[in-house]
Formats: C-alpha cells, sequence, structure tokens
C-alpha cells in the first residue's frame, strides 16, 4: 500500500474511532428495551480500541491515544466487568506485539495517573498480572520475545509512574525463584533504582 493510499485508510480509521467516542454522548438506555445494555454492546467498543492500539502508526498520534483511554475509560465505568478482559488483552498484547509495547506504556502511565479509582486500579492490577503471568512462562526459548518485551514495558513505566513500583515491590520478588523470568529480575534492580531516583528528584 503506498503512502497516499495508507494516509486516506488512517485517515477513515481515526474518524470511526472520533464517531465512536461521541456516541458515549448517547444515552441507550432510553431506548434499551431491558434497561441494562449487555456485554456484547460494550465488548464492541473494547475490541475496536484494542484493534486500534495494534496499528502503530494510529497508536502514535495523541488524539486517537486520547479517544482511546477515553472510550476504555467510559466501558470501565459503565461496565466493570470488562476490567480483567481489557488487563488480559493488553498483557497478550505486551507478549506478542513488539511494535505497540510502547503505546500501552503510555496507556497504563496515563491510566495510573487518572484521578478515576478504575483507572488506577487498571494501571495496578495490570503490572501485577504482567509479572504473574510472566512466572507462568515454561520455555525460555519460545518466550523470549515476550521477556523481551516485558523488560521494555517495566523499564518505561517505572521511569514515568514510580510510585507504582515501589508500592509493588513484593509483586517482583518471585521473579527470582523462576528460570525463565530471572532475567527480569537481574534487572528489576535498574528499574526499581529508576523508580526511586524519579520519585525523589
Amino acid at each position: 500500500m503506498n503512502n497516499e493510499n495508507l494516509e486516506k485508510l488512517l485517515s477513515k480509521q481515526k474518524n470511526c474511532l472520533e464517531d465512536l467516542e461521541d456516541s458515549l454522548s448517547i444515552d441507550f438506555k432510553l431506548v434499551w428495551n431491558k434497561r441494562m445494555i449487555d456485554d456484547e454492546y460494550f465488548k464492541y467498543y473494547v475490541e475496536t480500541c484494542l484493534k486500534m492500539l495494534e496499528n502503530k502508526d494510529l497508536s502514535k498520534d495523541p488524539q486517537i491515544k486520547q479517544s482511546i483511554f477515553t472510550i476504555l475509560e467510559f466501558v470501565m465505568k459503565e461496565h466493570s466487568n470488562s476490567l480483567k478482559n481489557i488487563q488480559i488483552k493488553l498483557i497478550n498484547l505486551i507478549y506478542e506485539e513488539e511494535k505497540i509495547v510502547e503505546p500501552i506504556a503510555d496507556f497504563i502511565i496515563k491510566a495510573y495517573k487518572s484521578d478515576k479509582t478504575n483507572m488506577t486500579k487498571l494501571a495496578t492490577t495490570t503490572l501485577t498480572m504482567l509479572v504473574n503471568f510472566a512466572m507462568e512462562k515454561t520455555n525460555v526459548n519460545n518466550e523470549s520475545q515476550a521477556i523481551k518485551n516485558t523488560k521494555e514495558f517495566l523499564s518505561k513505566a517505572s521511569e514515568n509512574i514510580p510510585k507504582l513500583f515501589y508500592i509493588n515491590l513484593s509483586a517482583f520478588i518471585p521473579l527470582y525463584d523462576s528460570e525463565v523470568t530471572f532475567p527480569l529480575f537481574t534487572n528489576f534492580s535498574n528499574f526499581y533504582e529508576k523508580s526511586l531516583k524519579n520519585e525523589f528528584m
């Protein structure tokens, strides 16, 4: 695909996401028969946002990242059951997609700095779940890219939201006992040092 066609496609995708964000202002409960919006409705919003995150060109756009943040924040506010689903998908993307580790880290950083409790909870529990999931890996060779991506994520997060790291120090200690995750532990001293330095500077 040439640059001109790519720009047109990205423009259309961006417009679709903006329309999706605008639709949040509609009170669908007024026209919903059961007055309770079902899971599939919220799933559409979540899946669309996560697909947008997978697009490296789109995820670089500050406006797009803000729209994704706004939509996911709304979904978690209206449908708290979506939290775990969003976390698992983000973690899987961190393990599998090297190119979008940075945008996801940016999203988690923004979530932690939010004044919304559900967003700070998303950041905190995603971090601890990421470490716990890493502990479950059993093959170093097969999971080497996942470990590399996790290192990149933790490194960027520790520089920007250090408090999240030192208040969750206990979550990282088990990394020392795992052959697969030991490379993460050997780098954790650097992450923790960054956290303390950035928090108290």
